[in-house]
């Protein structure tokens, strides 16, 4: 018999992704009015703070699956209520011109020794978790030419920064 194909991943991306003009300031408050709709966070205050539009080149599949991870960790780290707070605004570095998306939680913040491994595939701290949404996260920013970083104090809440490269009008 023929071999069977390999199993879908949701770690595995296309050869090409399709690379589309979009403004991620739009699609952060699409998937945050969707957020607020959903009795989990019925009890998170969330607010939504940029400066307009921030256009990015993206896939718009993977991209609003990045928010959507992010968001979701976040209302999931405050099972007891709080606040979420997502601010879009441009930066500039030795790597280029990027927008900046924060994802801010009063959450309990990660432990040390979490935070090591948040992004490595399959490790998680949740009983009904993959382990993939933030290993997701990493590789599809990554792919996009981007960069994760995480800013977290025990008790004092997370913050997931998502650089993006800035469209450029040529």
């Amino acid at each position: 018999p023929p071999p069977l194909p390999a199993a879908p991943s949701e770690l595995s991306l296309p050869p090409q992704l399709e690379s589309l003009r979009l403004d991620l300031q739009r699609m952060i408050e699409e998937a945050v009015l969707v957020l607020k709709h959903d009795q989990k966070s019925e009890m998170i205050e969330v607010r939504v703070e940029t400066e307009g539009e921030c256009f990015v080149i993206a896939d718009p599949i993977y991209l609003k699956q990045v928010v959507w991870n992010i968001l979701n960790n976040a209302v999931q780290a405050m099972s007891d209520g709080g606040a979420l707070t997502v601010s879009v605004q441009p930066i500039s570095d030795d790597r280029g011109d990027f927008y900046r998306a924060c994802f801010s939680d009063t959450g309990p913040g990660i432990p040390p020794h979490v935070l090591d491994r948040v992004f490595e595939p399959f490790f998680t701290t949740k009983e009904e978790g993959t382990g993939l949404g933030l290993a997701t996260v990493y590789r599809v920013v990554t792919e996009h030419g981007g960069r994760v970083t995480v800013d977290t104090e025990r008790g004092q809440g997370t913050t997931f920064n998502v650089d993006l490269p800035r469209y450029q009008v040529a």
